[in-house]
């Protein structure tokens, strides 16, 4: 957790804000990502799941956190189910507990992109894009997945749209305008 938000959530009544400090810290770690943190922010967030079972932005984190498992071997669970699989599963309760939740179409359509589900990944993508057209991580993010899979047109509108949007947007945003024009 950083700056204002750090205080603001910590001043609250921990008993009922632990939960969303779970995904503030899922977005930490995503921005500085290690094994030991990768461990801290899944315990959190599967116990946040559990005592908040519609808490749609938590089970999308969730998602993601799995495909980290997956993509980079962190913490893997032994005797538990392929985190490829575990993945898809809590990208389907964010979708059931937010239908209209962007955040939960993204990753929805990250967890079938690794499960090799490109019509699936499609989908969800332009559902994210459609559900916050502003949102200049899901645009970046959509043009990644798009240039992955090969639509390089649509990859380079995204990219561009997300850096417009956001003068202040990560390194990370032109790398699929690098792929795109070379």
């Amino acid at each position: 957790l950083m700056g204002i938000e750090k205080e603001r959530v910590l001043s609250m009544d921990q008993n009922h804000v632990w939960p969303y400090t779970c995904v503030l810290n899922f977005y930490a770690y995503a921005n500085n990502k290690s094994e030991k943190k990768h461990g801290e922010v899944t315990d959190c967030l599967e116990r946040s799941v559990e005592k908040l079972p519609d808490f749609s932005e938590a089970w999308a984190a969730l998602s993601w956190m799995y495909g980290d498992e997956l993509r980079y071997h962190y913490n893997e669970k032994e005797g538990a189910e392929p985190p490829a699989v575990r993945a898809m599963q809590a990208a389907q309760m964010a979708i059931e507990t937010g239908p209209n939740t962007p955040r939960a179409h993204q990753y929805m359509a990250n967890a079938a992109k690794i499960n090799g589900n490109m019509e699936l990944t499609r989908y969800h993508m332009k559902m994210a894009v459609s559900l916050n057209p502003f949102d200049t991580e899901i645009l970046s993010d959509a043009a990644w997945t798009f240039g992955f899979m090969g639509d390089w047109e649509l990859a380079r509108q995204y990219g561009e749209k997300a850096i417009q949007l956001n003068p202040g947007h990560p390194r990370w945003y032109y790398g699929v305008l690098f792929m795109y024009h070379y």
